[in-house]
């Protein structure tokens, strides 16, 4: 009797391996994809470290010891974004604020600045609104709307390799276009006035392999100004700042690297300015000295005017 069973175990046994043998295997499920990491915000700060404020002192030896004091504040979100900053600024000998605006920016799904909307706080008032527009990806139209319900439209056309081509604004008081030609490391820029049709400015601007404004020369007022820089990190140094700086487009030296001094070819004295830096290599504090001469040529006044400038990060 045993060993009939041990033969029945063995038979079940045997016909359980077929029956496994011939079903159908299930395949392992593959392992979800990683996700895909988050592009980074079109007009995000990236790498770069923005200051939180930005405080200005102006004084100058007219002033008698009545300085102005601005105040810039930024708030930045976790991805790098500028949603808001405020401007104060006072005169020293004055209790009430001289100015007091908001500006609250908002972007669209690829992190692109869609408008930027300022309000007079001391008014209550929104006084102006920019609306961007965007085609593959570059800025095609900036539509800026004021409190008195003018507009100002500002176009762009760009050369097949995306340098900008052409920059049209048009507003209630002006319409005139900005004419960029490039040329090894140089950029003409020559602005026509419509209303009629005359050269209104034609500036030459050289760069330096750092891709820096070193020099810029007025072909129509025989004039240059000198750019020098240095080797440290400038905040300004992205696409949101020269986005927001009112000439996006053109090329102007605030956006490189740091410079330290501007001499202008002629008798204008030249500016020096005196950086500190944090430890990061960012500006800490920048103390600019100019003078200028003002009244009868016979007896001509000297103004010495200074600013400084102080960040925190």
């Amino acid at each position: 009797m045993k060993r009939i069973l041990l033969i029945a175990v063995a038979a079940l046994a045997i016909v359980a391996c077929k029956k496994d043998k011939d079903e159908p295997q299930q395949p392992v499920p593959a392992p979800a994809p990683a996700p895909a990491p988050e592009a980074e915000a079109t007009h995000s700060l990236g790498d770069i470290t923005y200051p939180k404020t930005i405080v200005t002192t102006r004084e100058d030896s007219t002033s008698r010891g009545n300085n102005q004091v601005t105040t810039v504040t930024y708030t930045i979100s976790p991805k790098k974004l500028i949603t808001e900053y405020t401007t104060v600024a006072k005169w020293t000998n004055q209790s009430n604020l001289s100015t007091n605006e908001k500006v609250v920016l908002s972007y669209d799904a690829k992190g692109a600045v869609a408008t930027i909307v300022t309000t007079d706080l001391l008014q209550n008032k929104i006084t102006s609104k920019k609306e961007f527009l965007y085609v593959d990806g570059k800025v095609d139209k900036i539509l800026e709307t004021y409190d008195n319900g003018s507009v100002a439209t500002i176009t762009y056309t760009y050369y097949d390799d995306g340098k900008v081509k052409s920059i049209h604004r048009k507003d209630a008081w002006s319409d005139m276009t900005y004419n960029l030609t490039y040329s090894g490391n140089k950029v003409i820029e020559k602005v026509i006035d419509h209303e009629d049709n005359s050269v209104y400015s034609e500036d030459e601007y050289t760069f330096d392999a750092n891709n820096n404004v070193v020099r810029m020369d007025d072909k129509k007022n025989n004039q240059a100004t000198i750019h020098t820089y240095d080797n440290k990190k400038n905040y300004k140094n992205n696409e949101f700042s020269r986005l927001i700086s009112g000439y996006y487009g053109l090329p102007r030296p605030d956006y490189g690297k740091n410079y330290r001094t501007t001499t202008k070819v002629g008798t204008f004295t030249p500016t020096v300015v005196n950086y500190e830096y944090t430890a990061n290599d960012y500006v800490k504090k920048t103390v600019e000295v100019s003078k200028s001469t003002y009244g009868d040529p016979r007896n001509p006044q000297t103004q010495v005017a200074t600013q400084t400038v102080e960040y925190s990060y």
